[in-house]
């Protein structure tokens, strides 16, 4: 990824959704929160600059449900 992450994904019930991006050491890098989301897709500005490149784990979590995923930077 860039400095933009697309992410899509099905509608969720209570319009909640957090993203959360961990390096491979486990450490949380980004993480937001929106309560009030009525999209089926997310476009994520990390301001990611400072982030060295390698893989990191994206973390979704919408609708009660949690989806883990890879990205390369």
């Amino acid at each position: 990824f860039t400095d933009n992450i697309n992410i899509q994904f099905a509608k969720t019930p209570n319009g909640k959704v957090s993203v959360s991006i961990y390096d491979m050491k486990g450490s949380k890098v980004y993480d937001v929160e929106y309560n009030n989301y009525t999209q089926t897709s997310l476009q994520i500005n990390t301001s990611n600059k400072y982030l060295a490149h390698g893989v990191y784990s994206v973390k979704v979590e919408t609708g009660g449900k949690v989806y883990n995923l890879k990205a390369m930077k």
